[in-house]
């Protein structure tokens, strides 16, 4: 297994003999790759720009193209800061998913995970005192 670029392949070699496992890298523009994304939502912001990733993150898949068979874990993101956002009254304290995750509660930055499809967060405000 090697991750180049942010993909992750296994080759596995299936015949008579014991099973040996090479390692390789397949350029993604010429395997007609599915791309995900990460969307952030202000919820409500008063001022600031909303973080933008611009990453293309691979869909995870087994590919019937790759001989004998390889297995493409799915990429990993890291959850951005929230950069200039703000919102009058109240503190930034991470981001919410909203599908999937579920009991994941809130995403701070610099968090890793992996992107299994595409993810919408949204900023997580609590109210100043």
């Amino acid at each position: 297994m090697v991750a180049l670029a942010g993909i992750v392949f296994l080759f596995l070699s299936c015949d008579a003999s014991p099973m040996d496992t090479e390692i390789g890298v397949v350029a993604p523009e010429n395997e007609g790759l599915q791309y995900l994304t990460v969307t952030y939502h202000s919820e409500g912001h008063t001022s600031g720009e909303v973080p933008v990733d611009g990453n293309r993150y691979v869909v995870p898949r087994i590919s019937n193209t790759i001989p004998p068979y390889a297995i493409v874990f799915p990429e990993q993101a890291i959850v951005m800061g929230p950069g200039t956002l703000y919102k009058e009254g109240a503190e930034f304290r991470g981001w919410t998913p909203r599908t999937g995750f579920q009991g994941a509660g809130g995403f701070q930055p610099g968090h890793e995970f992996g992107v299994f499809y595409n993810i919408d967060f949204d900023a997580e405000w609590w109210p100043l005192d």
